[in-house]
C-alpha cells in the first residue's frame, strides 16, 4: 500500500471498530470504511492492537533483529549498562541511533497505553 499524498510505501494499518486507520511514515493519516459501511475492507475478528501492528515494515524488521540479538546475547544484555546495550544494538542490528530511539519510543508509548486499559 502507498500513501496517496507522498507515495511512501511504509504504511501501517490499524483496525478500529468504526473504520480502518492508515498512517504513512511521513505522518499522513487517512481512514477507510469497512465493507458493511460501503468500503472495501473486511472487519477483523478482533480490534486488539498488538505492538507489531503499530510498527512500520522497516521497524518490524529492526524489532525482529533486536529480539534475535537479545536472545543470542542474553547474558550480556542482563548485565551490561544501558550505554553498552545501546551500542551493541546499533552495531549488531546495523541500525542508527535515531532508528533505535524511534523504535524504543514507540515501544514505550505502546506500553504506557497498555497500562491505561
Amino acid at each position: 500500500m502507498k500513501c496517496s499524498v507522498c507515495e511512501e510505501n511504509e504504511v501501517i494499518r490499524i483496525y478500529r471498530p468504526d473504520k480502518v486507520k492508515f498512517e504513512c511514515e511521513n505522518g499522513h493519516r487517512w481512514f477507510e470504511k469497512y465493507k458493511d459501511n460501503g468500503g472495501t475492507h473486511r472487519r477483523p475478528y478482533s480490534y486488539e492492537v498488538q505492538l507489531e501492528d503499530i510498527l512500520f515494515p522497516r521497524e518490524k524488521e529492526i524489532y525482529k533483529r533486536l529480539l534475535e540479538d537479545i536472545e543470542k546475547n542474553n547474558i550480556f544484555y542482563n548485565s551490561a549498562d544501558p550505554i553498552k546495550k545501546a551500542e551493541s544494538f546499533m552495531k549488531n542490528c546495523s541500525i542508527t541511533k535515531e532508528e533505535m530511539l524511534r523504535l524504543f519510543r514507540k515501544i514505550n508509548d505502546f506500553q504506557k497505553q497498555s497500562l491505561i486499559y
